[in-house]
């Protein structure tokens, strides 16, 4: 009596071919991922640079926190980068922890449509620069208006805050 082993040679096959799609489909999702975040690392360093640049420029000597407009407009589905800085005053020769927070008004708007930088720290006597992102979510309704507060906190107190207003198009 002869045993065929045919099943067991299929199996392996079968087997092989998934994990050779497995590992090409993850290949190619690093990839992307990785190219993804080159992009976000250029846009981000790009993005700092120009806001020192403003914020050396605009910003009075007397100002705790400086937002580089209080309307913006941006499209649904759309993203716009504001530029902010703020001021360290204190006693000389500290440096502090400054990071930014989002509080929508009432109008419904939600604080995810804003990408935050990292918590910076800055000297007494400096000005540092806080790019931050707006973005949209598709379908929201042309012509709409939120408000929200940008709460500015220096070791995690509150140091400044100031409205702004985000406009559909």
């Amino acid at each position: 009596m002869q045993m065929k082993k045919k099943g067991a040679i299929e199996l392996s096959m079968t087997t092989i071919i998934v994990i050779v799609i497995g590992v090409t489909l993850l290949i190619l999702g690093l990839t992307w991922v990785r190219g993804l975040f080159e992009k976000v690392g250029s846009l981000t360093e790009e993005s700092f640079r120009t806001a020192e640049k403003l914020i050396q420029e605009q910003m009075g000597s007397d100002e705790k926190f400086y937002i580089s407009g209080l309307t913006f407009e941006v499209a649904g589905g759309k993203s716009l980068v504001v530029y902010t800085g703020i001021q360290n005053f204190g006693a000389a020769g500290t440096t502090n922890k400054f990071r930014m927070e989002i509080e929508p008004g009432g109008q419904g708007g939600d604080a995810t449509w804003f990408t935050l930088p990292p918590v910076l720290d800055i000297a007494v006597g400096q000005k540092k620069a806080f790019p931050f992102e707006i973005r949209i979510p598709k379908g929201t309704e042309p012509g709409s208006t939120f408000t929200f507060t940008v709460k500015v906190f220096k070791d995690d107190q509150l140091y400044d805050n100031q409205p702004i207003i985000v406009k559909v198009k």
